[in-house]
């Protein structure tokens, strides 16, 4: 099966330090691509591929990685049977659970858009931010993830906020207690 419309070759994958063979490399870079476009709305879908941006490459370089590593990641636990720990001296047994594992994948989709948002911000192709998908929207999913991190790492809290946004788009974030 031949892959078209890479953004990063696999001979710029081994020239960055990549180690996967040719196959793997081609199924995920494939679906490090498609995370591309769908945050960049398809922008980048008709560039010829010597005008893709070196920033572009990077960002589908280091997704690529995260996607085998979050690949190796699930089949260790789908080989174990979803075991989370095992203790042999009673002999116990701790299952990961749906909710565990919905948990874990929600939190990897998360971080592939914050790499993709971060890495590829300001990226101009054809006069177009290639990200853009309004000021606000943008901002406020920003906003809130970052707002959603700090409560998280406030453990057994239980508050609630208070979001206002003013009339220039800046948020105003009250915990409340």
């Amino acid at each position: 099966m031949e892959f078209s419309g890479q953004y990063l070759t696999y001979e710029e994958y081994i020239g960055l330090g990549g180690t996967l063979d040719l196959t793997p490399f081609n199924l995920l870079e494939f679906e490090a691509r498609k995370q591309i476009d769908l945050r960049t709305q398809g922008r980048l879908k008709n560039i010829d591929s010597c005008e893709i941006p070196e920033d572009v490459k990077l960002c589908d370089f280091n997704l690529i990685q995260k996607v085998d590593e979050y690949a190796k990641a699930t089949s260790k636990i789908s080989e174990g049977g979803n075991i989370a720990s095992e203790n042999t001296d009673g002999y116990s047994v701790s299952y990961v659970s749906a909710s565990q594992i919905k948990e874990i994948v929600s939190s990897k989709q998360a971080e592939l858009q914050d790499m993709i948002m971060t890495e590829l911000y300001g990226v101009i192709v054809n006069g177009e931010h290639i990200i853009y998908n309004g000021v606000l929207q943008w901002f406020v999913i920003v906003a809130w993830r970052s707002i959603t991190r700090a409560l998280i790492r406030v453990q057994g809290s239980k508050c609630g906020l208070d979001i206002t946004m003013t009339m220039f788009g800046s948020l105003v974030v009250k915990v409340l207690e």
